[in-house]
């Protein structure tokens, strides 16, 4: 019978991840789901990842979990669903930099 084609692995799945110590990755809706999964993977593949969402608290666990884990994380508290939480990402800010685990 086999296996579904929308249900078949990917291409893409095959692909080398690509080299992430060094970059930062800018992931929005990480307080949960898809966005907390990728702030996990992210970051134990080295990245440097800045999270934000509406859910301040989440955030906050996230950015100790993966600071606790090793990783680098700043939780930042925004709703780019609306133009002035759009525009505050670009503000410079000292709160911009990420925790780094003193382990």
């Amino acid at each position: 019978m086999g296996v579904p084609p929308m249900f078949a692995p990917s291409p893409l799945a095959q692909l080398p991840m690509p080299e992430l110590p060094g970059h930062v990755a800018l992931i929005t809706g990480a307080a949960g789901g898809i966005g907390t999964a990728i702030a996990r993977l992210f970051a134990a593949e080295g990245a440097t990842v800045a999270l934000l969402d509406r859910d301040h608290e989440a955030l906050s666990r996230l950015a100790t979990e993966i600071t606790s884990a090793g990783g680098i994380a700043s939780a930042h508290h925004a709703d780019i669903t609306s133009t002035a939480g759009y525009r505050s990402l670009s503000t410079p800010s000292a709160s911009y930099a990420p925790a780094r685990s003193t382990r």
